[in-house]
């Protein structure tokens, strides 16, 4: 099953490289609008990932204490059951 899908993604990938580069042989202008768009697209992913993880960092700072006390709590049940 994962070989087939390793050949199904190697396929899909050369059949994407060879539409690209027949549109960029019929229209070489296209590279022009194509190319900022793409630096535009790392810079935005790039700024996303760094942005998420300081969020879920943030996150999992602000929930600590949370976690803590329940932790807390639920070892202190066995003592009092006891």
């Amino acid at each position: 099953m994962i070989p087939q899908q390793i050949s199904q993604l190697q396929f899909m990938g050369l059949q994407t490289i060879a539409t690209l580069i027949t549109i960029l042989v019929a229209a070489p202008l296209v590279i022009v609008v194509l190319a900022p768009v793409v630096i535009l697209f790392v810079l935005i992913q790039s700024w996303y990932l760094s942005a998420s993880h300081e969020i879920q960092r943030v996150y999992m700072v602000l929930n600590s204490p949370v976690f803590t006390h329940f932790s807390e709590t639920l070892d202190g049940l066995t003592t009092m059951k006891k």
